[in-house]
């Protein structure tokens, strides 16, 4: 009787040896899996904001580029009664708007200016008080030749980290020194420097009687390695019925492609012009 005990109980101890590993504590398994799923998650965002970065340096056909280059809102403002910002117009009609900006140095201004003449296009240019002042000549040349001129800040702060009052200040000052060279209004064409803005700048703006011009495509001319025959693949690749195309009056590319942008343009059927002339 004892020896058959004894071989059970033997058995019943080479049998628990032999069993299975126990399952696993709950969630245990399902943790790292969710760890690797995060970190696969993140990989792809990160993948996806360093594809949008390397677009917008350097537009290619199979990324679309980040049209516009300077900071913008985080959250799209909102906007007070009655403000309307231009982005692009009637997209059922082949017309884009020329415009070009100013603010540092005029170098390559003169050979723009002339450009423009012999192509007989007149465009919207927005000007800071500052080049106006230094560039008084230059800004009456512009109206002569039958550009419309908007209002593009004194001297190109960020309207998302100033206060209404330098807003104001900015605005009506370089309205006064373009008025006094010209005669002629900035109003009501506002372009926002950097196209930084938020819903107090929105409202502020709009209280002086300008209207936001923004832009849908950006020639990428600012950019230090621009060059005109890569200018001129972005602004032909990315072009569009009712496009507001952003070039600089002062930007070394532009100087030499601006005219060949503006052949091929038309050479599409495009019509091109003024943001006031833009059908919406």
């Amino acid at each position: 009787m004892r020896l058959g005990l004894c071989l059970l109980l033997a058995l019943f101890a080479v049998g628990c040896q032999l069993s299975p590993p126990s399952t696993p504590m709950p969630g245990s398994s399902s943790v790292s899996g969710i760890v690797d799923r995060t970190r696969e998650a993140t990989s792809t965002v990160s993948d996806s904001l360093k594809a949008t970065t390397t677009a917008t340096a350097t537009p290619s056909s199979s990324v679309t580029p980040t049209l516009v280059p300077t900071p913008a809102p985080t959250v799209a403002p909102t906007w007070p009664k009655g403000a309307r910002e231009l982005v692009r117009g009637d997209t059922t009609q082949p017309y884009v708007a020329i415009t070009l900006d100013a603010g540092a140095g005029a170098e390559f201004t003169p050979t723009i200016l002339s450009i423009l003449r012999e192509k007989k296009l007149q465009a919207s240019i927005f000007l800071t008080g500052k080049w106006a002042e230094q560039n008084t000549t230059l800004v009456q040349q512009i109206v002569a030749d039958g550009h419309e001129i908007g209002n593009h800040s004194y001297d190109h702060p960020d309207f998302t980290t100033i206060k209404p009052a330098e807003m104001i200040d900015q605005i009506n000052r370089t309205e006064e020194i373009i008025r006094k060279a010209t005669g002629k209004s900035t109003r009501p064409l506002f372009r926002y420097p950097f196209g930084a803005r938020d819903e107090q700048s929105i409202a502020t703006v709009t209280n002086l009687g300008y209207r936001s011009i923004y832009w849908t495509l950006d020639s990428g001319d600012w950019r230090d390695e621009t060059t005109p025959e890569s200018e001129i693949k972005t602004v032909m690749s990315y072009v569009g019925n009712g496009a507001v195309i952003v070039f600089h009056l002062n930007a070394a590319p532009t100087s030499k492609s601006l005219g060949r942008i503006i052949d091929q343009l038309r050479a599409e059927g495009f019509r091109l012009g003024k943001v006031s002339q833009l059908p919406e």
